[in-house]
């Protein structure tokens, strides 16, 4: 949900409060009974699913970083192992050489690594140096997990871009709602300024001050307006 969006869905959180208290004024009839009865379920079917900017990590994504975070602390250990091999063996840490920590590098690395490690007798050398005697089959173990979780932020990723496209299909329907209600809640309470006053308060989409601008919070071009005296 982008910062605009969240705005809006927190003038609807207030909207929905400001009809609970004066939605009864209005007939059945009214467009703005409607609008009102229909908020809760809106603000329901919308949810707590990426409603604030900035959302967490997905589970998927967050494991992986720490699949990842594992592998790594293998490699450094596997590098070490093989600079104290090449003291004796000069040469032999070069193709042991540590990349870039992005996620990708660590995984480059160590199926490079590997490759190394599967030449006859090379395995045998760290763990004379003391590494388990499975270090090897656990860090294709560890790969072959990292691939299955990225898979599952594929997964994720359509669910959330689902989700996301239904998010914004509901606040548009609230960004409507804004409109029908301002113009019933101006016309009912009309002779009643501290009522419209509230609504005001209640119904304000802020935006996001960008560089440049005010520091103030300026009310979204679409948001309903104070009545004209």
């Amino acid at each position: 949900m982008t910062d605009h969006e969240y705005s809006i869905y927190e003038a609807l959180k207030s909207t929905q409060e400001f009809g609970s208290k004066y939605a009864a004024q209005f007939p059945d009839t009214s467009k703005a009974k409607t609008a009102f009865a229909r908020l809760p379920i809106l603000l329901a079917e919308i949810g707590q699913v990426d409603t604030k900017p900035g959302t967490a990590a997905s589970p998927a994504t967050a494991k992986k970083q720490s699949q990842i975070d594992e592998v790594r602390i293998d490699l450094l250990a596997i590098a070490k192992t093989a600079r104290s091999i090449a003291e004796d063996e000069p040469g032999f840490s070069t193709a042991y050489k540590m990349g870039d920590d992005t996620q990708r590098a660590t995984i480059q690395t160590a199926n490079d690594f590997l490759k190394e490690l599967a030449k006859s007798g090379v395995a045998a050398k760290f763990i004379a140096y003391d590494l388990p005697a499975d270090f090897v089959a656990d860090l294709q173990t560890d790969l072959a997990a990292i691939s299955g979780t990225g898979e599952e932020q594929d997964e994720d990723k359509r669910e959330a871009s689902g989700s996301t496209e239904k998010i914004r299909v509901l606040i548009k329907e609230g960004k409507a709602l804004f409109g029908t209600l301002d113009t019933s809640v101006t016309n009912k309470f009309r002779d009643q300024p501290t009522l419209l006053a509230e609504w005001q308060t209640a119904s304000h989409i802020r935006r996001r001050t960008r560089k440049g601008e005010d520091k103030k919070d300026s009310a979204d071009p679409a948001a309903p307006t104070p009545p004209v005296k």
